[in-house]
């Protein structure tokens, strides 16, 4: 292994190639070109795991968009049925009270449902999006 230290070994090196450079940059040249195409062919599979783990994270975020929109859809439904039974409650009784106060608490965990599935949903994307790299999977 020391020899390839040594002047003599180079001089020696040189003096093939001189000697013969019709051989060996012609070997250099195919070498050089199937290093080439190799690192062609690694770029290119590089390339597509990024366009897959793009398209897989576009993917959930159209579903995180989606259960946002049904979490304001019933936040809204809400919304305006308390602003109902807040004029209702101006002249209803007491069970009418008990009804509406039951029909709150429904929609509230309606919604609580809702935003714990959004939640979950965006956990899993930001998980995806790790600044180390790594995906994880939560549980779901």
């Amino acid at each position: 292994m020391e020899q390839i230290f040594t002047t003599q070994f180079w001089r020696d090196q040189f003096a093939v190639v001189a000697s013969a450079p019709w051989t060996i940059i012609p070997l250099l040249l195919i070498a050089g070109f199937i290093g080439w195409k190799w690192k062609g062919i690694n770029d290119d599979g590089e390339i597509r795991e990024l366009r897959a783990k793009a398209d897989a994270a576009a993917e959930r975020l159209e579903l995180a968009r989606e259960k946002y929109e049904v979490v304001v859809g019933k936040l809204n439904e809400l919304r305006d049925q308390i602003e109902e039974e807040r004029h209702a409650l101006l002249s209803a009784n007491y069970r009418d009270l008990e009804y509406l106060n039951w029909q709150i608490r429904s929609k509230l965990t309606d919604l609580s449902t809702s935003t714990d599935n959004l939640g979950e949903t965006l956990l899993r994307l930001t998980q995806l999006h790790e600044p180390s790299g790594r995906s994880t999977s939560g549980s779901g």
